[in-house]
């Protein structure tokens, strides 16, 4: 059993998730309601008791050998009576054979001619009953080979049924032998059964107690499942060895992976547009742009301003080389 207390409302969105909307996850066991108070404190949510779990598993394990034991017993005591029923049928048999025997031997004494006759019709009265004999020995394995199987078959849904089966959608739950509690908490009215195509990922109870704390952690850290919570979803999986999830976060850290990688490349496309954009109408950049003045000499080009208080100093350090960068 698995119980999620005060369900917050960051995994109520994780599972209207349209992300994660495309898997199915099978729950092997039932799903009962909790027999507990709901905590105030949504921490303590995730405080389990192992050891009373531990004592219903050693309960259900208990009652499971007392079962077997009894099938055990039962199919033991169906073959003890299958064998008499079948010795006493070749008792019987064999006792039908030497009185055949005994009434054919005094038939021979009385004439020689009837007893080649005989000869010959006891050759085929064997013949009859060997194939008679075999005949019913191959009908016994071959009703034997079917309650096996009929057994085996009831052993299976035993084995596959015997809790129930619990499926959920990431934001519906459809649970058989399932109780209210459960539908109230998972239930969406806008979800229909429409037959779509599942990622199913086969987990039992323990696993899904698991795996929704993995979730109700990696919701705490972030609004949305990034790259870093399937990571760490994935590492968890792997440490309590859930293939299924483990697969599933494997392919999650694939998908964020190659979308950050595309969001990169789109980044950098763009940057370089800009720089062009930029610069776009500068020309050529070998203008030398100087003002309109008519100077003389080494005044060409400054313009009229020299000795009328428009002086420029002394220059320091290398001149800048104006015009344009190449890349």
């Amino acid at each position: 059993m698995f119980v999620i207390r005060n369900m917050t409302h960051s995994l109520k969105e994780m599972f209207n998730d349209s992300k994660i909307a495309d898997v199915k996850f099978i729950v092997r066991g039932k799903l009962e309601s909790p027999k507990e108070p709901k905590y105030e404190n949504p921490n303590e949510a995730d405080q389990y008791q192992p050891e009373e779990e531990k004592d219903l598993q050693k309960e259900k394990e208990i009652k499971k050998e007392k079962e077997i034991k009894k099938e055990e017993k039962e199919d033991e005591n169906e073959n003890e009576k299958e064998n008499e029923k079948e010795n006493e049928k070749e008792n019987e048999k064999e006792n039908e054979k030497e009185n055949e025997k005994e009434n054919e031997k005094e038939k021979v004494g009385k004439n020689l001619q009837s007893n080649k006759e005989q000869e010959q019709n006891q050759v085929k009265v064997n013949e009859d009953v060997n194939l008679n004999e075999n005949d019913t020995k191959k009908e016994q394995i071959q009703e034997k080979k079917a309650k096996k199987e009929k057994k085996r078959k009831k052993d299976k849904k035993k084995s596959r049924f015997e809790e129930g089966e619990s499926v959920f959608y990431c934001n519906k739950v459809i649970l058989h032998n399932c109780s209210n509690y459960w539908k109230e908490q998972f239930y969406n009215e806008n979800w229909r059964k429409e037959k779509q195509h599942y990622h199913e990922v086969v987990i039992d109870k323990f696993e899904a107690k698991i795996f929704i704390i993995l979730l109700q952690y990696a919701y705490t850290h972030s609004a949305s499942l990034t790259l870093d919570n399937w990571e760490m979803v994935r590492d968890a999986a792997k440490h309590f060895q859930i293939n299924g999830l483990v697969k599933l976060a494997e392919s999650w850290v694939l998908i964020e992976k190659n979308r950050i990688n595309n969001e990169k490349l789109n980044a950098s496309k763009n940057q370089t547009k800009n720089s062009k954009n930029k610069n776009s109408g500068k020309g050529t950049g070998k203008g030398k742009g100087k003002g309109r003045g008519r100077g003389r000499g080494k005044n060409k080009g400054k313009g009229k301003g020299k000795g009328r208080g428009r002086g420029r100093g002394k220059k320091k350090g290398k001149k800048k080389k104006s015009g344009k960068k190449r890349k």
